[in-house]
């Protein structure tokens, strides 16, 4: 699955209320990894992070779209995808819900729409520990 890259990407995620969130006990990025594979250049980093969540969102957007009916034609490959470029950045958290979703086969439409507000929640809370914190 191509997904194609914006670097001029604004996201606006809105806050999803009744919807489950998997459980988090650590950080949304793992910083050694991530500054292992930025090698600490904040250039670099915010290149990649810009990067990341434009694909994040295409994802995200796919996996929205794709909840209805059994078919799981697109939904997996998005899943899969977005689990392995947060894997790969040390967005460890957002890629184990990331792994569940993979999983869901075919599930109820409802329960792909609360994955998908669940992944929302996630990549949200990914946003702001970047904006608040300088890697």
């Amino acid at each position: 699955m191509a997904i194609q890259v914006h670097y001029e990407c604004q996201i606006s995620m809105v806050a999803m209320s009744n919807s489950k969130v998997y459980p988090s006990s650590s950080l949304p990025l793992d910083m050694g990894q991530f500054n292992a594979i930025t090698q600490g250049k904040s250039t670099f980093q915010d290149e990649l992070l810009n990067l990341f969540f434009c694909n994040t969102t295409e994802c995200i957007s796919l996996m929205e779209r794709n909840c209805s009916g059994n078919s799981n034609e697109k939904w997996r490959p998005a899943a899969e995808e977005l689990k392995n470029i947060s894997n790969s950045i040390g967005a460890t958290e957002l890629s184990k819900v990331c792994s569940i979703a993979e999983r869901m086969g075919p599930s109820s439409e409802e329960e792909k729409h609360k994955m998908v507000a669940s992944l929302k929640i996630h990549l949200q809370r990914l946003r702001a520990f970047v904006r608040n914190t300088r890697y």
